[in-house]
Order: structure tokens, then C-alpha cells, then sequence
């Protein structure tokens, strides 16, 4: 089982829509009523492993190449649409309920998951 599916059944067992991975920063939950952090950070190796493992053979050149991409990925009948900001030493990975997303018209499975609220972005 890739490392990454205990953040899917989380975010399945609570009810999240989403969540926001960054390199060395605890993982944001996206829930209805607002967001909540995770107490641990995630190591940037571990948030490279956890997308590699699960990311299709036709993203790994971006992947390596530090290009944005994005991708769905199907879990126990669920699918989540999943968006990764690269950077040497610095990812950012979005991910959010396809089914989810769809009910609430807030994006549709073309789309990438949404971004964090403007106050939790990182300054240009």
C-alpha cells in the first residue's frame, strides 16, 4: 500500500474535501466548515516519495523536471484529483475529493483542486 493512502482514508474517515501537502510543513485537511492542520511536518523526501509512488508513468518527466502537473488517483472507489507544485526542495500538493468537488460545483474533474484560501498562500 503507497505511504500516501493513510492521508486518503483520513481524509475519508473525517470527512475532509481536500488537503494541502507542503514540503516540511504539517498536511492542511480541507473540511466544509474550515481548515485544520495535521501536528506533524512532512519531510520533503517523504512528500517526493509519497507522490512518486503513486503518480502515473506519464507525469514523472514534470515530475522531474519541476513542472506543475496534476493527475487522479482512485482509492477504494473514491477519486481524488491530485496537483503538484514542484520546486528543488519545495513541493506543494494539492488534493481534493473528485465526487466531492462535483457535488459542490466548485470544480470539475479537469480542474485542478483548489487552492488554499488567500491568507494560507504563499506570498509571491
Amino acid at each position: 500500500m503507497p505511504k500516501i493512502d493513510a492521508i486518503f482514508n483520513g481524509m475519508s474517515k473525517f470527512g475532509a474535501t481536500g488537503a494541502v501537502l507542503k514540503s516540511d510543513e504539517p498536511i492542511m485537511f480541507r473540511f466544509p466548515n474550515g481548515d485544520r492542520y495535521a501536528n506533524q511536518k512532512n519531510p520533503h523526501q517523504d512528500i517526493v516519495q509519497c507522490v512518486r509512488e503513486i503518480a502515473p508513468p506519464e507525469v514523472e518527466a514534470d515530475l522531474l523536471t519541476e513542472k506543475r502537473t496534476r493527475f487522479k488517483y482512485s482509492l477504494d472507489g473514491q477519486t481524488y484529483g491530485i496537483s503538484v507544485v514542484p520546486a528543488k526542495g519545495k513541493w506543494k500538493v494539492m488534493i481534493a475529493s473528485l465526487k466531492n468537488a462535483e457535488q459542490e460545483g466548485s470544480s470539475s474533474p479537469e480542474s485542478p483542486p483548489r487552492e488554499p484560501a488567500p491568507a494560507l498562500q504563499e506570498a509571491p
